[in-house]
């Protein structure tokens, strides 16, 4: 390994001292040649993704958020489980996080959807490569049962779907409960775009099929992260 580092550095040694010559040879009979070499690296930690609450400017304004609740059967009348407003943390520029994605569910067939947007305000294109899911964990509350909990669990999930909007890439949709595989191929967002991002907290009604969501009591359940994972396309 060591011979064969010393031929690469007598190599490059020998190239440099050949162009010496020639320019130095030329320089007696004519005007002087002169090479400017360029290069721009662009390291990955370069590579700039935000969330956005607006899809023309780049903010994190946290109110901005679009949340919009279903009831079960998507029956408007009531609206009696709550939803929190997130929080957008830009601060660190390589980690971006969305936060405080809370949802207090009373019925089955109940969800909420947060909307925002992905910017890729870097000046070279990102590629989505990977939607990742955290663990997710259902505690029961002082007099439920936890093993009514355990079932019921199996119906509250998190999806994303990333794009799809007029302009955008063709949308991702990932599901904690049903996407095994994180990875992602061919989801490209240009320089300077935006794309929509959809994240819905769902309380699945499976009673009529094998499912059981008749839980005695109030239970808690949490989310690990969702990873959304960028890399520079070119």
């Amino acid at each position: 390994m060591e011979r064969e580092r010393g031929t690469k550095i007598i190599a490059v040694v020998a190239l440099v001292v050949a162009i010496a010559g020639v320019s130095l040879g030329f320089a007696a009979f004519a005007n002087n040649l002169t090479i400017t070499p360029n290069a721009e690296v662009k390291p990955l930690n370069s590579l700039s993704v935000l969330f956005s609450s607006s899809n023309t400017t780049q903010e994190a304004i946290d109110s901005n958020v679009s949340i919009v609740k279903l009831p079960a059967n998507e029956d408007a009348t009531y609206t009696d489980f709550t939803a929190t407003t997130p929080r957008i943390s830009n601060a660190v520029a390589t980690a971006p996080t969305l936060e405080n994605l809370k949802a207090t569910f009373v019925r089955p067939g109940e969800k909420v959807t947060y909307t925002l947007y992905v910017h890729n305000e870097s000046s070279y294109d990102a590629q989505l490569t990977a939607v990742a899911f955290g663990n997710k964990t259902c505690t029961a509350k002082t007099g439920t049962n936890q093993d009514l909990v355990d079932r019921a669990c199996g119906e509250i999930d998190i999806s994303v779907i990333v794009g799809g909007g007029s302009g955008e890439p063709t949308a991702v949709t990932k599901t904690q409960n049903t996407s095994s595989d994180s990875t992602v191929s061919g989801h490209v967002l240009a320089a300077g775009e935006y794309e929509t991002l959809k994240v819905t907290l769902s309380y699945n009604d499976l009673s009529s099929g094998t499912g059981n969501t008749n839980v005695n009591g109030d239970f808690d359940v949490a989310f690990g992260n969702v990873t959304l994972t960028y890399s520079s396309a070119n």
